[in-house]
């Protein structure tokens, strides 16, 4: 038997079993397997640990406690496949909550239970008075257990837990007590699983099964974040291109402490400079001294001090060649400190993450010139800290600060110095993008999101444009601290070695990921495309137009396709009226409310709209109630088998309407 076929993953409930064993591992799979099934080494060690590892991907609940916690199905749920299927189970009845009955196999342990937990009074053994039943059949007859039930259990020991599943038969018999009375119908019972008379039962059946899969996953589905939408019809294209989250999503429980690594410190609040050791401190006196670092960039370029052939070549992103146009820095102020932001808060993130090693452990890795530009930045402005206020020399002070604004620049510098051959998130500047990426989404209350390509872009810009006058400033330095004889040499060195394209930089992937974000922006229906002519009879949207004829001739054809797909939906006959079908509803009697913003809420939730409540079952109650449609969509009723063709079908005239309404929404808005 090879590794693969030993073991079985739920994805409902995110465990694993072993098929062999019929239980859950208790211990991680390496060691269960080296346990119980290598007493012949079969395995060597070396397959068994990369077999292991082939289950990082999946979302498991590793932790068995969390496991025993958690993994408690409703009774009317299918068993779990592998697992052991139990059919002498007993159930108390005196449980209230169906998750946590207690079910076990063995008179003494229900007995047991009954004492400690509900205090029940039972005899003790000897002779009974006549016609008195006695054991599993008393306490069945008394209405306090309820047996045979069909049950399953995790683990195997000290951990042994049963809970009921549905019965493998269709129409289970309940055993009866001598009375004639079904115990199941008692009213302390859990509801009974076994007689399914009906297909509706049947179909209830069905769905609430699907429920206690949903309702398995809850963990999941109630994350504060949703990056990537299980369904690939929806997934987003440029959340898998940014690979945001592959990175955020060990912290998404965490998200809020995430995107607080980058916040600018509150300007509110007063920081005693002359403090010591004071964080904040070192971190205003670093922004203080990035903001002049930046002014500096822009003063230089505008003074000249590198000529038109530098900034040409400053301009291009193509290693070995210049731009056809040179840099263009002569932006507004409010763009400058819009952009300027983007910095500050890089290097709040790395202080924050890097230096004082706060907040949750994100992945990153210092290259060695980066971790000792940053050491000396930190000490400048810790130095810089404690003279403040000290009496010193106005020369002195000088002098320091110009001291502690060239350590910023080369570190600001050294972060787009980064050759990424492994991780892209290696760069402590990618990480910081995808926290970036990060924004509270007003309808959700805490809940966070991530931002998609036509909000995040300027953000890629801002931070392509801000290197770019890092790297000319640096220039410039090099030349003053004798790295260099002229700017040209330091700055065509720095720009082929992590300022292009091909670079494997955080510039590079920041290039690559803006082009592609302004190309989804490009492609994505915006304000400024739709132009109307003079005499509004042409309709202009890009390279396409339309006549006010054409356009209507269209609208008319699409309006009459959606009807045609909607009573096709609705399930209406072709010789039958639709009016004697559908519910009547008068579009001007409907009422929403635009200021709810409650997840799933929509028009139809509105307690005033009371024909549409109830919608949800409308089609199915419709095809139940129809021989004629039970007809077409069930293979066999009596076991509420669907045919698939005929729902597939359905489903597909579904996304068909909901495309064709797209359009149409977008026609006429």
């Amino acid at each position: 038997m090879d590794l693969q076929d030993l073991f079985y993953y739920d994805s409902s409930w995110r465990i694993i079993i072993c098929k062999r064993c019929s239980v859950v591992p208790q211990t991680n799979v390496a060691r269960h397997i080296r346990q119980h099934h290598n007493s012949m080494r079969a395995f060597k060690t070396a397959d068994i640990k990369l077999f292991e590892r082939s289950f990082d991907h999946l979302p498991l609940i590793r932790d068995t406690d969390e496991i025993f916690r958690t993994v408690r199905p409703l009774p009317i749920a299918h068993p779990l496949r592998f697992l052991s299927v139990f059919q002498d189970g007993i159930c108390c009845l005196l449980c209230q909550d169906d998750r946590d009955r207690y079910v076990c196999r063995g008179r003494t342990a229900i007995e047991d239970h009954l004492k400690k937990v509900h205090e029940q009074p039972l005899r003790q053994p000897g002779r009974r008075r006549r016609g008195e039943v006695g054991g599993i059949k008393g306490l069945a007859q008394a209405g306090l257990v309820r047996t045979p039930v069909t049950c399953q259990t995790l683990f195997h020991g000290s951990r042994c837990r049963y809970f009921i599943v549905e019965t493998c038969g269709a129409h289970e018999q309940v055993e009866e007590s001598p009375s004639g009375s079904d115990v199941g119908t008692n009213a302390t019972n859990l509801g009974s699983v076994s007689v399914q008379t009906g297909l509706e039962d049947l179909i209830d059946l069905q769905l609430a099964q699907k429920e206690n899969e949903i309702s398995a996953m809850s963990d999941q589905a109630s994350l504060t974040t949703n990056l990537l939408s299980p369904d690939h019809r929806h997934q987003s294209q440029w959340l898998r291109v940014t690979e945001w989250p592959r990175f955020l999503e060990p912290y998404r429980h965490e998200l809020a402490e995430v995107a607080a690594l980058v916040s600018l410190p509150n300007p509110a609040k007063s920081y005693k400079l002359g403090s010591p050791g004071s964080s904040e401190a070192l971190l205003s006196i670093l922004l203080g001294s990035l903001s002049r670092v930046i002014a500096r960039s822009r003063s230089s370029l505008r003074d000249g001090k590198l000529n038109a052939f530098d900034q040409h070549r400053l301009n291009s992103f193509i290693a070995g060649r210049s731009s056809r146009k040179p840099l263009i820095h002569n932006l507004r102020d409010d763009t400058y400190q819009k952009y300027s932001r983007v910095l500050q808060h890089l290097m709040c993130y790395l202080f924050r993450l890097a230096w004082l090693k706060s907040g949750p452990r994100l992945h990153y890795r210092l290259t060695e010139g980066q971790a000792v530009a940053m050491t000396d930045a930190v000490r400048t402005a810790s130095e810089m800290s404690s003279v403040s206020g000290n009496g010193q020399s106005p020369d002195h002070s000088e002098e320091l600060k110009k001291r502690l604004d060239d350590k910023c620049l080369v570190l600001m510098v050294s972060l787009l110095d980064h050759k990424l051959y492994g991780d892209v998130y290696d760069s402590i500047v990618i990480s910081f993008l995808a926290v970036m990426g990060i924004r509270r989404d007003a309808t959700s209350g805490n809940a966070q999101k991530l931002f998609e390509a036509a909000e995040f872009t300027p953000k890629l810009s801002a931070l392509i444009k801000m290197g770019q006058l890092l790297v000319a400033e640096r220039a410039l330095l090099a030349v003053e601290l004798d790295e260099a004889d002229v700017p040209a040499y330091a700055l065509e060195e720095m720009q082929d070695r992590f300022m292009t394209k091909d670079s494997r930089s955080p510039i590079s992937w920041s290039l690559k990921l803006r082009a592609y974000g302004k190309a989804v922006k490009d492609n994505t229906t915006s304000l400024g495309h739709i132009i109307w002519s003079d005499d509004s009879e042409i309709l202009s949207y890009k390279k396409m137009h339309f006549s006010m004829a054409g356009l209507r001739g269209l609208v008319s054809a699409e309006v009459e396709a959606a009807q045609n797909q909607l009573a096709s939906l609705l399930l209406v006959p072709p010789d039958t009226e639709r009016k004697d079908v559908v519910p009547q509803l008068s579009l001007r009697s409907v009422v929403g409310d635009p200021s709810e913003s409650a997840p799933g809420w929509n028009f139809t939730c509105h307690p005033r709209n009371e024909v549409l409540h109830g919608h949800r079952r409308w089609i199915l109650d419709r095809i139940l109630k129809e021989t004629f449609l039970r007809r077409d969509f069930f293979e066999n009723e009596q076991t509420a088998k669907w045919r698939l063709q005929t729902v597939g079908r359905y489903l597909s005239t579904v996304n068909a309407f909901l495309e064709r309404l797209l359009l149409l929404v977008c026609l006429f808005t």
